[in-house]
């Protein structure tokens, strides 16, 4: 079985964020742990801050749409934990 090929996808909201350790380093530091931990292949991360337009959201999913990856890796700041979106 080859290993799957993901993005990540971080994003803030606001300064609250960062109060709550919520900030886009942690995020990043989460995404890359939870690709280790399960074998995946992490292309890249792209980011989102409020100001970014949701850039960084499209670029994730054009990696996948162009084949380049095969999931994203998102981080939700819900739970506060990465999430595999499969394709």
């Amino acid at each position: 079985m080859a290993t799957q090929r993901v993005v990540g996808y971080v994003a803030v909201g606001g300064p609250e964020d960062i109060k709550t350790g919520k900030g886009l380093v942690i995020q990043r530091q989460k995404v890359e742990e939870f690709c280790k931990q399960n074998g995946l292949c992490l292309l890249s991360i792209q980011h989102d801050t409020p100001y970014s337009n949701q850039r960084g959201l499209q670029r994730s999913a054009e990696f996948v749409s162009c084949g380049l990856a095969d999931a994203v890796v998102y981080f939700c700041r819900n739970t506060n934990q990465p999430t595999l979106l499969a394709a």
